[in-house]
């Protein structure tokens, strides 16, 4: 059969033919063989990020005990935070309170710091409600930033409007130091 073709023949055909020859392997034998190391690779990659997992999840079971013990009722201890009293007392809006950040203190000289961070969600008339009721009637603290932003839910692929808050308040420590050690205001 092949000395039917000449040379100039042949030679047009052999690409192709080899091209041919090579999907046929690939096809039988190698195209498994890349699907299951494709597999495998993946399987690695899932295993590195599960081992640190257990660690992972009492981080978040520690915080959410914590967001439970500040907001698992519907009244808040009296030992919660400010803000937190002051979100339970509003809750005539329709913002959520997506995330509150620990409270973050930071003392220089005299003065000491406190930032809390909270993330609320909502439209944005109700936010921006919530955020004029907050800078008129909470004395605990001063709103210092704002920051909107949208996010995407990938799971219901619906945007969703997030307020970042930054509430500072800022106490003189030498002079409650001083009030704790004077004998008249007891």
């Amino acid at each position: 059969m092949l000395k039917r073709f000449t040379y100039r023949q042949r030679l047009k055909y052999l690409p192709v033919g080899f091209v041919l020859a090579l999907l046929l392997i690939y096809w039988l034998a190698i195209r498994e063989t890349v699907k299951i190391k494709n597999d495998c690779s993946e399987l690695i990659k899932q295993t590195k990020t599960a081992e640190d997992a257990p660690q992972q999840m009492r981080l978040i079971k520690t915080r959410l005990d914590e967001l439970n013990n500040v907001m698992g009722s519907d009244t808040v201890k009296s030992d919660a935070d400010p803000l937190l009293k002051f979100v339970s007392r509003l809750n005539s809006n329709n913002s959520n309170l997506v995330d509150f950040q620990p409270l973050h203190v930071f003392e220089h000289q005299n003065y000491q710091v406190e930032t809390r961070i909270a993330v609320f969600e909502g439209t944005y008339v109700n936010l921006v409600k919530f955020l004029f009721d907050l800078e008129q009637k909470f004395l605990a603290g001063k709103v210092v930033s704002v920051k909107f932003q949208t996010e995407t839910n990938f799971k219901t692929e619906r945007k969703r409007l997030l307020m970042t808050l930054y509430v500072q308040s800022v106490k003189n420590v030498a002079l409650n130091n001083d009030e704790a050690s004077s004998p008249l205001k007891k």
